[in-house]
């Protein structure tokens, strides 16, 4: 009976280390994708998100490249239309909050703003 007792607790153990393991590895692979992402740039990663899965033979990489470029251009020139659109609402959005702000509020918006908007205009995704 003991020895049933202590192969339940080992098994039950390796059971939740494996899970543990498993949890743990899942997140630091999304996090890894989600920064490699971040840094390759949007549109990059949807091209090549998009070879990995049709998986073109030899003789149809020259053209499929071809393609995903064309349309990863316009995914960089979305992205720019998005930034330019972004801090057109951001100065509408500072501008119609003001009236009813206090000078103390206003400022602290203006300085949280500011590290939004450098943020947006930072982050390039031509690259």
């Amino acid at each position: 009976m003991k020895n049933r007792g202590k192969t339940a607790i080992i098994l039950v153990t390796i059971l939740l280390i494996g899970i543990f393991i498993g949890f743990s590895s899942t997140a630091i692979l999304v996090k890894f994708l989600f920064y490699k992402a971040r840094t390759i740039g949007f549109s990059k990663s949807i091209v090549i998100l998009i070879d990995k899965v049709i998986e073109p033979t030899d003789s149809q990489k020259d053209d499929v490249d071809l393609i995903l470029n064309k349309h990863m251009n316009k995914f960089v020139k979305l992205n720019a239309k998005y930034k330019e659109n972004a801090l057109i609402i951001m100065k509408e959005m500072e501008e119609d909050l003001k009236p009813i702000l206090t000078i103390k509020q206003q400022k602290h918006l203006r300085k949280k703003l500011f590290k939004f908007e450098n943020h947006i205009i930072k982050h390039d995704d031509s690259d």
